[in-house]
């Protein structure tokens, strides 16, 4: 009876880990700490405007976790900006060692037009204490950010392409 009984319990309690976990996944695929998509939704909500976003975390505590997240997001907010910005440019070019450059010059570009960037949104995972932050960059006025932010570099064909660049085909690339 009592091996019975064991057994019973031990299934129940596998059952329960088993559901218990994949509810877990299905609920974290639908935040916006998960994916770009889904974040810029949210920005879009918050900011009522086009933005772009990057996503953060830290996995240290308190206000130091919060700034860490903040600056990995920023870092994050950069990459994409300046990773969608090359790619565009690269997309003319065949060489690979040219689409690297263009890429690296572009995300020195766009860590120089951050400045506008904002929190959106806060989050700690309970269970890993991981801090997830949202930064927002509006679309609005970033053209010109980047315009004057390319002046800088010596790469022709990247400070060109940033001198063409209008909103409507910024909301296009992001």
């Amino acid at each position: 009876m009592k091996k019975i009984f064991l057994a019973i319990c031990v299934a129940l309690a596998a059952t329960i880990l088993v559901g218990c976990a994949s509810t877990k996944k299905t609920i974290e695929k639908q935040n916006w700490w998960e994916s770009e998509f889904v974040a810029d939704k949210v920005a879009n909500e918050l900011m009522e405007e086009p933005a772009i976003t990057g996503i953060g975390k830290s996995s240290l505590s308190g206000v130091t976790a919060q700034k860490a997240a903040k600056a990995d997001a920023r870092v994050s907010l950069a990459q994409r900006i300046g990773t969608t910005v090359s790619n565009e440019i690269a997309s003319s070019l065949e060489n690979e060692d040219d689409k690297e450059t263009y890429k690296e010059e572009a995300t020195l570009v766009a860590n120089q037009v951050l400045s506008g960037s904002m929190q959106l949104a806060q989050m700690v995972d309970e269970d890993s204490g991981i801090t997830y932050v949202l930064m927002g960059l509006p679309l609005a006025g970033l053209d010109k950010k980047l315009q004057s932010a390319s002046m800088k570099t010596n790469n022709k064909e990247v400070r060109e392409f940033m001198n063409t660049l209008t909103i409507e085909q910024l909301k296009t690339m992001f």
